[in-house]
């Protein structure tokens, strides 16, 4: 086991190969709905403005609030001890901590220390949503555009877009790749080339290198009048 002094080092470890599963998957998985996903149609009214859940105030919690418990699920994860690492997530969450609901949740999609339960997954990332996290709305767009917990349609592509917007109102970039990419397939949108290009842009810029390398990529394609 490596020194506590080198735990900050496994979790980036860990949430990077955790990170680097879940994009792989979310590639393939697409790879096999393309061309099943219908989109609206020509002049209809776009699905996801209709099919966005009631909005409400966000919860307000101290920002400091469970931030103890999350460090120490945090360490414990990077130990791979996941049942410590649910029991400290469990307290921090149970104080309000939308990263622990995350954390939580996370583990309950990924089947980490837990049975999966997509249904599970998607309870802890709307009660973080509902801080009005942006990284929790992303990950509920992520679920219902792939279909994991509910089924796969327009409709549930349409209330992914409207988690995406959401996320991407606070700048969260992987939001606004998914949008783009939603405009550019036509996934619960209309397809619109102009409006997935103006996404990509704004992705390129405000995202990290891999990001802008892979948003720059798509716009490259989109703009020499290449197919999806």
């Amino acid at each position: 086991m490596m020194p506590w002094k080198n735990s900050w080092f496994q979790i980036a470890l860990f949430a990077l190969l955790v990170s680097g599963a879940l994009l792989l998957s979310d590639y393939a998985h697409k790879l096999s709905l393309a061309g099943r996903q219908p989109s609206p149609g020509k002049g209809s009214a776009p699905v996801w403005q209709s099919a966005c859940p009631a909005s409400k105030n966000p919860v307000q919690v101290p920002s400091n609030a469970g931030s103890v418990e999350l460090a120490q699920g945090n360490a414990a994860y990077a130990r791979q001890k996941m049942t410590q690492a649910m029991e400290w997530y469990q307290k921090a969450a149970a104080q309000g901590n939308a990263d622990a609901d995350i954390q939580i949740g996370n583990l309950y999609q990924q089947g980490i220390g837990v049975q999966q339960s997509y249904a599970w997954a998607m309870q802890w990332y709307e009660k973080a949503a509902d801080q009005g996290n942006a990284d929790a709305e992303f990950r509920l767009g992520y679920m219902y555009q792939n279909g994991f917990g509910v089924p796969q349609s327009n409709e549930s592509n349409g209330v992914a877009m409207c988690w995406f917007q959401q996320a991407a109102a606070q700048g969260h970039v992987e939001a606004e790749i998914e949008i783009a990419e939603s405009y550019e397939h036509g996934w619960g949108v209309q397809r619109d080339t102009a409006e997935a290009i103006k996404w990509y842009q704004k992705a390129a810029v405000q995202g990290s290198a891999e990001q802008s390398r892979s948003a720059g990529e798509r716009l490259a394609v989109l703009r020499a009048g290449g197919a999806p």
